[in-house]
């Protein structure tokens, strides 16, 4: 087994989503099912000192689980 973790989207070429539909497609074709293991968790945000890149924007406390205020 290969342990594989793209770096971001910038690892994909221009035809990625419709490689990936075709591979779904013909696994099924031949009776495979194709189970995705999506983390919609993983927000790539660094600390409260970094960029806005995902719901920390939107509402912090809402989205993430904070640590008490010490």
């Amino acid at each position: 087994m290969t342990r594989y973790a793209s770096a971001g989207i910038r690892n994909c070429g221009r035809d990625a989503v419709n490689e990936f539909k075709l591979l779904v497609r013909e696994a099924h074709k031949r009776g495979i099912e194709v189970l995705m293991d999506v983390v919609f968790n993983h927000t790539a945000e660094g600390n409260e000192k970094g960029l806005i890149l995902s719901f920390r924007g939107v509402d912090n406390s809402i989205y993430y689980m904070l640590a008490p205020k010490v």
